[in-house]
């Protein structure tokens, strides 16, 4: 690992704690103050305009990125191009993600949904991902769940870029876990069998090569997992009813802005796109 790796290593790990410690709080609200925690988690409520602010900031930062990217990598071949266009396109679509969280705007500015919108939105209201929530929340777990695996068998085969650009570190991917385990585990789903093993997979190679620093921080990330899962199933009736996603949605954010930024310091050194891939 490169000597510039190891601060932007140190955010991942405070994003870790940072994620941890709001599942932890989200868990004591729940038990103790469920009043609370359904007001934060009502729709427009602080959590969902906490996630929206996230996916903003997010996608400026991807923008800024792809502009560092063209800068230093217009006359350096197609595959730079390429990368900028991948970085500005997501750029594009976190913002795309910030318009549909506000319903562009819908709730701030007051306007009326059109007939035809109003008709098929589930809500009623000027967005499509209540289209169908169904294929949307099905979409982003997958999202999840790729953000995962990849950089997984990444760091098996000793490897932390994929097309140049840095992979989720351990800790990142430890905190993409602990957000998609955040679920009322009414019934257990394919992507949440495949999270399991991960972990189980982190343990033992963390043991194997007596690697106790990361080691602690999958087994603490485990009986967060265990502990809140038991919690929420046994309190689901509690949340309201888009609740779990709510917070999900406000935690993924979270890591999407940690990422991001990571990314743009990665970029911002003038070597970034001489390493070999």
């Amino acid at each position: 690992m490169k000597d510039h790796q190891l601060p932007l290593n140190r955010i991942d790990q405070a994003a870790f704690w940072i994620i941890s410690l709001a599942i932890i709080l989200a868990s004591f609200l729940l038990v103790y103050f469920p009043g609370v925690l359904g007001s934060l988690l009502r729709e427009d409520g602080l959590f969902e305009s906490c996630g929206a602010l996230l996916f903003l900031l997010t996608g400026f930062i991807l923008l800024m990125t792809s502009v560092e990217m063209y800068k230093d990598g217009k006359e350096k071949g197609s595959l730079i191009k390429w990368r900028f266009l991948m970085v500005l396109g997501a750029g594009g679509l976190f913002l795309l993600a910030f318009g549909e969280e506000i319903s562009w705007g819908q709730r701030i500015f007051g306007f009326k949904t059109p007939e035809m919108m109003e008709e098929i939105n589930r809500q009623g209201e000027m967005n499509l991902h209540n289209l169908d929530t169904r294929v949307f929340n099905n979409a982003v777990e997958t999202i999840v769940l790729l953000m995962i695996l990849i950089p997984t068998i990444w760091i098996h085969r000793g490897k932390n870029r994929l097309l140049g650009f840095l992979i989720p570190s351990y800790w990142l991917i430890l905190s993409l876990q602990l957000v998609a385990c955040y679920v009322t585990y009414n019934y257990v789903k394919t992507q949440d069998y495949t999270i399991y093993l991960i972990l189980a997979y982190f343990i033992f190679t963390g043991a194997k090569s007596k690697q106790w620093n990361k080691l602690f921080y999958v087994l603490f990330a485990g009986v967060l997992i265990g502990i809140v899962g038991a919690l929420n199933a046994h309190l689901r009736d509690v949340f309201p009813s888009n609740g779990p996603r709510e917070f999900r949605e406000f935690l993924y954010a979270f890591v999407c802005l940690v990422f991001s930024i990571k990314i743009y310091l990665d970029v911002k050194r003038p070597a970034w796109a001489n390493i070999q891939v």
